[in-house]
C-alpha cells in the first residue's frame, strides 16, 4: 500500500497539472479604466446608470455590470469573437474599501446590435468651443432633413482618445459611429440630449484607473 506522502505527492502532482491546463485553456481579458455614465432627465426624478471597464488600448471587449435587488452581475462582451462572457459578483469591504469579487457563470453567442433604429449621425464641432463641444444630430434615414434628436456633447483632453467609452456606454448609437469618428485624445463627460420636447443628460459621474482581469475558462459553458 502507497504511503500517506506519495498518495499526497500525486494528489498535488494532478492538481497542479490540472491547474496549468486550465490556465493554458482559457482567456484573459484584461481592464485598466471604470466609467459611470448616468442618464438623468431634466427634472432629476429618473436616472440609470451605466457602469464599465475598459481596455483603454483595446475596445473590442468590455465589461459591463449589472446591480438590481436579487443579482450582481458582471458581463464581458467581446464583439470580435460575438461572445458575452457572465460572472456573479460578490461585495465586500478590506480597510473601508470596497472589493468586487467575479466568478465565471455561463457564455452565450453575442453580436452587437442597436435599439436606436437610424440610419444616419453626424457630428460637427462648434468652432468657438475649439473643440470641447461637440454637436451631435440623429436622423431617421439618410435623406431626413430635420434630426429626430440632437445633443451636445461636452469634452475633456485626455491621454488618448477615450471617446470609445462613451459610444459602448451609450450602446445604442455605438454601430454607426466608430471610435475614430472624434480625431484627438478626448473624454466624454456629458452630453445634453434633445428629442421632440423632451431634454435629458448623459452625465460622466466618475472614471478612474483599475487593474482588473478576469478569466473566461474553455471550454465554455
Amino acid at each position: 500500500m502507497e504511503d500517506f506522502k506519495n498518495i499526497i505527492m500525486k494528489k498535488l502532482y494532478i492538481f497542479t497539472v490540472f491547474f496549468l491546463f486550465i490556465l493554458g485553456n482559457s482567456q484573459t481579458y484584461s481592464f485598466d479604466f471604470i466609467t459611470n455614465y448616468t442618464l438623468e432627465s431634466a427634472d432629476k426624478k429618473f436616472s440609470k446608470e451605466s457602469v464599465n471597464y475598459f481596455n483603454s488600448d483595446d475596445f473590442s471587449y468590455s465589461l459591463s455590470i449589472s446591480k438590481t435587488e436579487d443579482h450582481f452581475t458582471g458581463t464581458i462582451y467581446d464583439s470580435n469573437a460575438n461572445k458575452a462572457h457572465c460572472f456573479n459578483i460578490t461585495e465586500s469591504k478590506e480597510k473601508g474599501e470596497v472589493i468586487f469579487s467575479f466568478k465565471y457563470d455561463y457564455t452565450y453567442d453575442f453580436k452587437r446590435h442597436n435599439t436606436i433604429k437610424t440610419s444616419h449621425i453626424q457630428l460637427t464641432t462648434l468652432p468657438e468651443t475649439s473643440p470641447s463641444k461637440v454637436v451631435m444630430k440623429i436622423y431617421s434615414t439618410k435623406k431626413a432633413k430635420k434630426p429626430r434628436s440632437e445633443s451636445i456633447l461636452s469634452l475633456k483632453t485626455a491621454n488618448k482618445n477615450l471617446f470609445p467609452m462613451y459610444l459602448l456606454s451609450r450602446k445604442g448609437i455605438s454601430g454607426f459611429l466608430s471610435n475614430n469618428s472624434l480625431s484627438g485624445n478626448y473624454i466624454v463627460t456629458s452630453e445634453i440630449i434633445k428629442e421632440g420636447k423632451a431634454t435629458c443628460e448623459f452625465v460622466l459621474k466618475e472614471y478612474k484607473n483599475v487593474k482588473l482581469d478576469l478569466v473566461v475558462p474553455t471550454p465554455l459553458k
